[in-house]
């Protein structure tokens, strides 16, 4: 998996991930790590509804979500308690 995050972040310009929920602590934490290098854009769409509770719990991911170029926490999350 770490060889496919690397050659797809050197390689393309843009990256779009889908995590679902059990993916989502993996895949933000890894694509977070590799992107400090290849400075892509990350597109995040978000499968299932699982991300307000997680975000509630787990405050650490609304700082890694924000560096994407496009976020579902952009655009529905920004305004809400979960930033407070």
């Amino acid at each position: 998996m770490i060889k496919r995050i690397s050659s797809l972040l050197r390689k393309n310009d843009l990256v779009i991930i889908l995590p679902a929920d059990n993916g989502f602590k993996v895949v933000v934490n890894l694509y977070d790590i590799f992107n400090k290098i290849f400075k892509k854009e990350l597109i995040d769409i978000i499968i299932g509804g699982y991300l307000p509770g997680l975000l509630k719990k787990e405050k650490k991911y609304i700082k890694k979500l924000k560096k994407y170029t496009i976020s579902i926490y952009k655009y529905y999350f920004a305004n809400s308690s979960l930033t407070k």
